[in-house]
């Protein structure tokens, strides 16, 4: 018989354009917030494991079905003709596992007592996956022996898609933040909205300072360079993806930043 640890019901939402994953439970649509806006940067919390035993649905030209037992566990779901470790089901080396902070995915209800996991539409599962669907779009579809058994399930793996989303997040976060701190760039502390319009608008995307811009819709907050001067987060970020000088005055940002490759008709120059 199937185990299910304790889960939640939770209510699919719609995703933005760069991550469509369901937000999931307003505790992962909070974190997501924290994320966005820079203010947390510690580790999410992991949701229940749960482990059991389910039917698969083969590539095969027959279409059949296959007994297999699984683990889902910290955003992964691994499956394996033996029994599984649900504490440590990495020990067991014959095993497929979808890494689901690696894809975007959703949860489809099928009939009976059957439910796809899919990739989000335009997204495919990780090259890096270890089952025969990596690389691909292609849903897996599991059955379970009641309508009961298959909505614990569903919801469980929309926890766990959650939870994924959150770590996908947070590697992005994390990222972003070490870029900026090797250039020099840091948050402003108590920034304040000013009388002065100019120093109150952010000078790449030319709105408020203190708000949402257009490279980062949900939140995002000020930073200053080591020269002074003050921007978004997300739109000086994607500044120096392309240029390591403040976007203001063209000063190089950072001792160690890496500087442009010179022209081939400066290095012949000797330039």
């Amino acid at each position: 018989s199937s185990h299910f640890g304790s889960t939640c019901r939770v209510t699919p939402h719609a995703g933005n354009m760069e991550d469509p994953t369901p937000t999931g439970s307003p505790a992962v649509a909070a974190q997501l917030s924290l994320l966005d806006d820079g203010t947390s940067d510690d580790d999410v919390a992991e949701p229940a494991a749960c482990s059991g035993v389910m039917r698969k649905r083969c590539d095969s030209m027959w279409k059949n079905w296959t007994r297999r037992h699984f683990v889902l566990k910290a955003g992964c779901l691994h499956w394996s003709a033996v029994e599984l470790n649900a504490g440590r089901p990495t020990d067991t080396t014959k095993r497929s596992c979808a890494d689901l902070s690696r894809t975007p995915c959703e949860v489809i209800a099928g009939t009976g007592s059957a439910l796809s996991l899919q990739p989000v539409r335009g997204h495919k599962w990780h090259r890096g996956d270890s089952h025969s669907r990596a690389g691909t779009d292609a849903p897996i579809t599991l059955s379970f022996d009641t309508g009961a058994e298959e909505g614990r399930m569903a919801d469980a793996l929309q926890e766990h898609i959650g939870f994924a989303r959150l770590v996908r997040r947070q590697r992005v976060c994390r990222k972003k933040n070490l870029r900026l701190q090797r250039l020099g760039i840091h948050r402003a502390p108590n920034f304040e909205m000013t009388d002065d319009e100019e120093a109150a608008t952010c000078p790449v995307c030319l709105q408020e300072m203190c708000g949402a811009c257009s490279a980062s819709p949900s939140a995002d907050y000020v930073v200053v360079t080591p020269c002074g001067h003050q921007f978004h987060s997300a739109c000086v970020h994607r500044w120096v993806l392309q240029c390591t000088s403040c976007p203001l005055c063209r000063k190089e940002l950072g001792e160690g930043a890496i500087r442009r490759k010179p022209s081939a008709r400066r290095r012949r120059l000797g330039d």
